[in-house]
Formats: C-alpha cells, sequence, structure tokens
C-alpha cells in the first residue's frame, strides 16, 4: 500500500518536478554515478516515476540505479548491488550513492569484494543509519506486545519492507557491534554523508503521517533531530557534506516537504562535492 502511494505521488509531480532542473553542467569526462537506493522501496520507482537520473543528468552525471531487493539482510543486499555494479558499469572507476540502508549497502560492497573496491572512488550516503536504527530497535522490542506500542511498531515494519531480519541487522547493537566492524572504511575510498531532520511543528513540514510517528519513536530516545526514519548522528560517517531540514521520503524523490532542501537542491550539493574533490 506504502510504494502504491508514494508511486501515485511521484507520477502526480514528475513533470513539475523536471521543469526546475537546472542546465547541464556537464563539463569533461567525469565518473558514472551507482545509486543504491534504501529499504522498502522498488528500484523500478527511480526507473520510471521518480527522475532521479534526469536530476543527475542535468547536472552533469551519469547515474545508474541499482535493483537492491526491496527488502533483505545487509549481505544479501550487498552481493546483489555487486552484482549491479558488474553489470551498470562493467570497467572503470566509479561513484556510490546511497540512501538509507543502500548506505550501509554500499560501505558493506567495497569491504566485502575487493574488485569492487578496486574501482570505487567515493561512497556517499544520504540519512544512513551508520550507527544503529532506533526505530529498528523499537520494532524488535515491542512488536509482539498488546496495545500501541506494539500497533506503532507494526506500523514502523512496513517501512523496512515487512521483513524482521532486515530490522534486526538494522538495530543499533548489530551495527554498533557488528556491521562498523565489518565494513569500515576502505583505504583509498573517500567517504561523505548528509543528514536530514524535520523541523518543528513536523506536521507543518512532512505530509506523511507515517513519518511523524516514527518522529516520536526517535524523539522518545533523545534523538529530535531526524528525519523520520534516521537521526542526526546516526547520519555521520565520514566527512560531513552537511544537515538540511527534509523528510526521509523527500531526500531523493519529488515528494513535498515545506520549508526545506528539496532532493534536486540535495543532489546538488553533492555532485558540487564530486566535481569539487574528483576534477
Amino acid at each position: 500500500m506504502r510504494c502504491a502511494i508514494f508511486t501515485r505521488v511521484c507520477a502526480l509531480l514528475v513533470l513539475f518536478s523536471l521543469a526546475f532542473v537546472g542546465p547541464v553542467a556537464f563539463a569533461g569526462e567525469r565518473l558514472p554515478i551507482v545509486f543504491a537506493h534504501g529499504i522498502g522501496v522498488p528500484a523500478i520507482l527511480y526507473e520510471r516515476v521518480v527522475p532521479l537520473k534526469k536530476v543527475f543528468e542535468k547536472l552533469g552525471f551519469e547515474l545508474f540505479v541499482a535493483h537492491t531487493p526491496i527488502t533483505g539482510t545487509l549481505d544479501e543486499r550487498s552481493e546483489v548491488l555487486r552484482d549491479e555494479i558488474t553489470r551498470l558499469v562493467p570497467s572503470g572507476k566509479f561513484h556510490l550513492v546511497g540512501h538509507s540502508m543502500g548506505g550501509l549497502d554500499a560501505r558493506l560492497v567495497v569491504s566485502r569484494f575487493p574488485e569492487i573496491a578496486a574501482r570505487c572512488a567515493s561512497v556517499t550516503t544520504l540519512s544512513t543509519p551508520h550507527h544503529g536504527s532506533a526505530v529498528a530497535d523499537f520494532v524488535i522490542d515491542h512488536l509482539d506486545e498488546l496495545g500501541a506500542r506494539s500497533a506503532l511498531a507494526h506500523r514502523a515494519l512496513e517501512l523496512f519492507g515487512g521483513q524482521l531480519q532486515a530490522v534486526r541487522d538494522l538495530t543499533t547493537c548489530e551495527i554498533e557491534s557488528r556491521f562498523n566492524t565489518r565494513a569500515g572504511d576502505v583505504p583509498g575510498i573517500a567517504y561523505f554523508s548528509m543528514g536530514f531532520y524535520i523541523p518543528e511543528p513536523i506536521e507543518r513540514h512532512s505530509l506523511v503521517p507515517l513519518l511523524w510517528a516514527v518522529h516520536h519513536i526517535l524523539e522518545d530516545v533523545g534523538q529530535p533531530h531526524n528525519d523520520g526514519f534516521v537521526s542526526v548522528e546516526s547520519a555521520a560517517w565520514g566527512e560531513s557534506l552537511g544537515v538540511f531540514p527534509a523528510d526521509h521520503w523527500s531526500e531523493t524523490a519529488p515528494i513535498p516537504f515545506i520549508g526545506g532542501k528539496t532532493y534536486r537542491e540535495i543532489s546538488q550539493r553533492l555532485v558540487s562535492n564530486l566535481v569539487e574533490r574528483f576534477e
């Protein structure tokens, strides 16, 4: 249901959003970008509905969307990402960009597979839970209870594509004690990150009620600065490219967000950094 609503909203907004993409800024040979999407979102949305590829094209970069699973464990998703990188960019250097869990997939694929790491110039992550997800902790702790907290845990589970093992992979304990040991920085690869938050009052900025509810889960555990899924603190990895107002869905798609950065502006910030560092 959530994906269906997301698809309809994006379809209505896609033409409007394209009208505001700036002129092509291409200059010289640039490395392609492989984009790894987050959990609970099908890659086909970025191919046929969300104009992210067009945005990057206008900014002078070729962007490929990796068709990783809608859900799945980090090991499963990183293995598919390896195959997708090999298919999309069979030779030469490239940049990796990951949104949400896709950022963890990106870190893991270069850590696990030396043949991928050897060709990867940079990993940029957007709202990725590098230090674990308090939302995942809440789901695991309260899913089997009775009452309001259990109902909210079931709603939050939708954001993870409904797969409990994927949620376990994203808990604070699992990420901090195991994942970050396995997926440390690879020498020779530059790491960048961007964090996001919904300003107060959140209902006046984000138009996604489910994100309002999840925002309060994070707020209750001392993480008030979050985008409705990932806290600013957890999103930090490598060199920060900044912290900006947006909600989790508006960061990479034309989902309305009042008084914050659009996905086009976020893409521009990302691209400006790559141009500055690699040209």
